[in-house]
């Protein structure tokens, strides 16, 4: 498993998890050339696969709103391996705040936010992309 620099077509080339598959319609070249401008950017590589992207959207200085794009491939031992290698990219930020959102329903995204020492801080109603509700988790440094 190897971490490089995120380039926009690495995004299109994830087979989405089922609670990211509403994403899928929103990738495209512009939509994935903000999210290399917007903050720090990387993608997860296995054997030539892409199974993860994601960064940092910096908002402003000192805080940071935090995404990803998980591959449904993605299995246990390398999503153990992706978790850690996501802890210590916190650890390294240089921002007071970060935030993460999260489908309201969607339960292992809860506790992975959780995991990452993210702490819940609002219900979003019709917040997503699909008009679904979210939550939103932040974490303090």
């Amino acid at each position: 498993m190897e971490l490089i620099a995120f380039r926009p077509e690495h995004a299109a080339q994830i087979q989405l998890q089922p609670g990211q598959a509403y994403m899928k319609e929103l990738i495209d070249d512009e939509y994935c050339q903000s999210l290399l401008e917007a903050g720090p950017a990387y993608t997860l590589v296995e054997d030539g696969k892409v199974l993860a992207v994601g960064g940092i959207s910096i908002i402003w200085e000192g805080r940071g709103l935090m995404w990803s794009l998980i591959s449904d491939s993605l299995h246990g031992g390398q999503f153990v391996r992706m978790h850690k290698i996501v802890v210590r990219f916190l650890e390294l930020q240089n921002l007071r705040r970060i935030e993460i959102t999260v489908d309201h329903e969607w339960a292992t995204a809860h506790r992975w936010a959780k995991l990452l020492g993210f702490k819940h801080e609002a219900y979003l109603p019709k917040f997503a992309p699909n008009g679904l509700d979210a939550d939103q988790y932040v974490r303090l440094q």
